[in-house]
């Protein structure tokens, strides 16, 4: 019985943990999407992490037209190439970037015409991710997801 009963001690403590640690995040139904970037800045996470936080007005896909969607990208050396690689797509000159001024600046620079991109929501565990990022209007054929690529904590508020 005693083994019954330490069952259902770790089972409940579990599922708490879970509680505590799943994201509170709003998360959308994955597929391509077309979005209009509303808002770039760089911001710090409660835990002190530098961000890039990036907001997504939804024009077109699987969620609600209006609906706001939001990415967080981490300036940690963890996280730090694939915040550039996402930049670099999104049409931010990576290379002229050398001071935490010029990623404001640029990051303005960015949100200036409101561009729309098309992209794809991946979810994989508690984190969904952005992944095959394109200009709307450009010539790019959203790719297959590929699922083995490494996922960083992008949801850190």
């Amino acid at each position: 019985m005693a083994a019954k009963n330490d069952f259902k001690s770790r089972w409940a403590a579990s599922l708490k943990e879970k509680k505590e640690t799943k994201s509170n995040f709003p998360t959308f139904q994955d597929g391509q999407y077309i979005m209009r970037l509303i808002s770039a800045e760089r911001g710090e996470s409660k835990k002190g992490r530098h961000q890039v936080v990036l907001e997504f007005l939804i024009q077109e896909g699987p969620a609600d037209k209006g609906d706001t969607y939001r990415s967080y990208h981490g300036l940690d050396d963890k996280s730090l190439l694939y915040t550039q690689n996402d930049l670099e797509r999104l049409g931010v000159n990576i290379e002229a970037i050398g001071s935490w001024e010029e990623l404001d600046m640029s990051l303005v620079e960015l949100i200036a015409d409101k561009p729309s991109y098309k992209l794809k929501l991946v979810t994989k565990g508690d984190f969904q991710n952005i992944r095959n990022l394109a200009r709307a209007g450009a010539d790019v054929e959203l790719e297959p997801t590929v699922v083995d690529e490494p996922v960083d904590d992008v949801f850190e508020e």
